[in-house]
């Protein structure tokens, strides 16, 4: 997250474990710490009070979340008294952080915008800031009737996508970057042309088991993130990554240049902070196109085997070029010990990246080689994921899939036992080892 430019976590929509608020402290990564349920029941206060009570001393949190789209009840009287007195536990328990809440200004029933702010009174007259989900045509008039507090967008800018995928396929439930990534493009154009707002937050971060969407089983998993449930980027992460980021200058086109069934005319995609950029298909130009500031440049485009390479220019001079090569089969497995983490039983855990390269040294970004792992002696398998919203794969099975080109390991061992040791090998070809 923040390698992309994010600055800021929200934990959507429960309290989180110490070990993620002791990342966000040692990262400098700011925190929106929310409850599960706006309510003043005895167990969901007590479980409210428990979360500031255990996170107060954590310099990460910088706000309390009192709820998230309470529709049911958050245009009500009851939802007068829940959030008034949910602001005063929180404000006696830390008068240091203010405290806010998720609006949702949309009828249920109606499917429509409910744009009389007088209705969000309930939550708005009891929150230091106004939080609002994604109803882009209410802010204005929210931050017009109470402009004397802060306003956050408190979730925003889903964009539906499966790493790797060029086009759509409802039967392998992957969704290609389409037309999807004019949402996230719309909200964070809102969210940077509004002096009022304090910073957007995208749902979501990473993919997540469970609320497939839009798709049902046999996706296991949401398909929201901007990084699937492995953290490998998607193409969204480069968007942002490109507003957020002013310290490099990111320059990414995708999707890969591999041929896909149903992918021999694909949309090819720019994100980037210049002003213009040409595409050029076997060095051959397919146009020239200025490029918005909060967008992109894009070009349909005939897949034809060999190289698409995109260059930049700013002030009509070039300052970027990149280009992606049509990769040969798979030829062999690299593995890349990624992190290193010792916990306070002396648990040792190494998270490995696997890629599928060809001959030439390229990630092969359409392949799905099945892998085998041998751990050495005192070394445990404690999952892996490939971030395929269909892998049924148990994810301790010493056979896993690649899925896109990557793949996904963690091995724990204990500190006491020395070095750990693993293999990795895809079946006819290389094998590879690591240690941790």
């Amino acid at each position: 997250l923040k390698e992309m430019g994010c600055n800021a976590y929200r934990t959507a929509h429960h309290p989180v474990s110490r070990e993620l608020l002791d990342a966000c402290d040692r990262l400098g990564m700011l925190v929106m710490e929310e409850t599960r349920l706006m309510s003043t029941g005895n167990e969901d206060r007590a479980i409210f009070e428990e979360m500031i009570r255990n996170d107060r001393n954590h310099p990460s949190v910088i706000m309390w979340s009192i709820g998230n789209e309470e529709h049911m009840i958050q245009f009500t009287e009851q939802a007068n008294y829940i959030c008034r007195t949910m602001s005063a536990i929180a404000h006696k328990l830390d008068p240091t952080r203010p405290v806010t809440e998720a609006l949702l200004m949309w009828d249920m029933e109606k499917k429509e915008l409910i744009r009389d702010t007088q209705l969000a009174a309930p939550v708005a007259d009891n929150v230091d800031i106004i939080g609002v989900n994604y109803c882009y045509d209410t802010w204005d008039s929210l931050h017009t009737a109470y402009p004397n507090k802060p306003f956050v967008v408190t979730e925003s800018a889903t964009v539906n996508t499966t790493r790797g995928a060029v086009v759509r396929s409802d039967a392998l439930c992957r969704i290609a970057l389409g037309h999807n990534i004019a949402t996230g493009v719309h909200a964070w154009r809102c969210t940077a042309e509004k002096d009022y707002c304090i910073g957007m937050f995208a749902w979501t971060g990473f993919d997540y088991f469970g609320e497939p969407t839009p798709f049902t089983y046999p996706a296991i998993m949401s398909s929201f993130g901007i990084m699937d449930v492995c953290g490998f980027p998607k193409y969204p992460y480069y968007y942002y990554k490109a507003n957020w980021r002013d310290d490099i200058d990111t320059f990414e086109l995708c999707p890969h240049w591999n041929q896909v069934d149903g992918g021999e005319r694909r949309t090819m995609y720019l994100f980037s902070k210049c002003d213009e950029a040409e595409l050029f298909v076997n060095g051959a130009s397919v146009g020239r196109k200025k490029i918005d500031k909060y967008s992109y440049a894009s070009w349909e485009v005939d897949f034809e085997p060999g190289e698409v390479s995109a260059v930049g220019y700013k002030n009509g001079i070039e300052v970027n070029r990149k280009t992606l090569a049509t990769t040969g089969d798979t030829a062999r497995l690299f593995a890349k010990v990624e992190h290193v983490s010792r916990d306070k039983s002396g648990i040792v855990r190494a998270i490995i990246k696997l890629s599928a390269l060809d001959s030439e040294g390229r990630v092969v970004p359409t392949a799905d080689n099945d892998f085998d792992i041998i751990t050495g002696d005192g070394v445990t398998l404690a999952g892996a994921g490939n971030g395929n919203p269909i892998c049924h794969d148990n994810p301790q099975s010493t056979s896993y899939p690649l899925f896109a080109g990557l793949a996904q390991v963690i091995l724990q061992r204990d500190e006491a036992d020395g070095i750990g040791k693993a293999i990795f090998s895809i079946k006819g070809m290389n094998s590879v080892a690591v240690e941790f």
